[in-house]
């Protein structure tokens, strides 16, 4: 099966001398295409500092990575945020929604920063995948409420959707459930679910939250900026 990420002794370091800390220390990590992987982890080991290294978003690390088969070492920043634009989709924490935007607009934010003309030609096309998004994460006809009237994990949904945009094959996730009470959490924990088993979406999400490991199908253990145990491959409960 095709491999979306390899990552070969992955390291990123802070500090100088006796102060230095070792934030990746030699991670080797792969993912396969249609793959849903959690990263567990207490707070500090490491494992947003592995998700902005695996996206592209931090160059300043040893080692080699390799994106859907592609060196990333030689491309330049622009031809990097190229493939990241047309192929990758990020997930945060603290959602990152515009707040003089609309819902709607929210959504279409990356269509704006797009490298890819050819993706974005279309706007009538873009809108109707807009309603259909809007449709998927449960606020059909609200995609004119503005991001100060919803609550955190309608919010998160949208962050969900604008992830999803221009149909990335990889969605990158950063404590997705990280700042929603255990109810919501639960909630996008099972829209991640499906979007995986709907869509066969590559899937990365790291997290110190156990619930986020039942729905996936590999997950890797992380201390000290080392990966140290893995779990899986296996079929997950259904969710509806």
């Amino acid at each position: 099966m095709e491999l979306v990420i390899e990552g070969k002794g992955l390291a990123k370091r802070y500090g100088e001398g006796p102060g230095m800390r070792a934030a990746l220390d030699g991670v080797d990590i792969e993912v396969k295409r249609g793959e849903f992987v959690a990263v567990l982890g207490p707070s500090g080991c490491g494992k947003s500092t592995l998700l902005g290294v695996l996206g592209g978003l931090d160059r300043s690390f040893g080692g080699k990575l390799w994106l859907f088969g592609e060196d990333i070492d030689p491309l330049s920043d622009a031809a990097l945020a190229a493939l990241r634009g047309r192929r990758i989709g990020f997930v945060f924490q603290a959602f990152h929604l515009l707040g003089h935007l609309s819902t709607r607009d929210n959504i279409l934010a990356p269509a704006l920063f797009s490298r890819d003309h050819q993706a974005v030609a279309d706007r009538r096309a873009l809108g109707d995948r807009v309603d259909h998004l809007l449709h998927e994460i449960g606020l059909g006809g609200r995609g004119d409420d503005m991001p100060a009237t919803m609550s955190g994990g309608e919010r998160q949904r949208v962050a969900i959707a604008r992830a999803m945009l221009l149909e990335p094959e990889l969605l990158l996730c950063d404590e997705p459930t990280g700042n929603l009470d255990a109810e919501t959490g639960q909630q996008i924990v099972e829209l991640f679910h499906r979007l995986h088993r709907d869509q066969n979406m590559t899937v990365v999400a790291v997290t110190h939250e156990l619930r986020v490991a039942e729905v996936a199908t590999r997950t890797l253990h992380m201390r000290g900026g080392a990966l140290v145990d893995e779990d899986g491959p296996r079929s997950v409960r259904g969710v509806e």
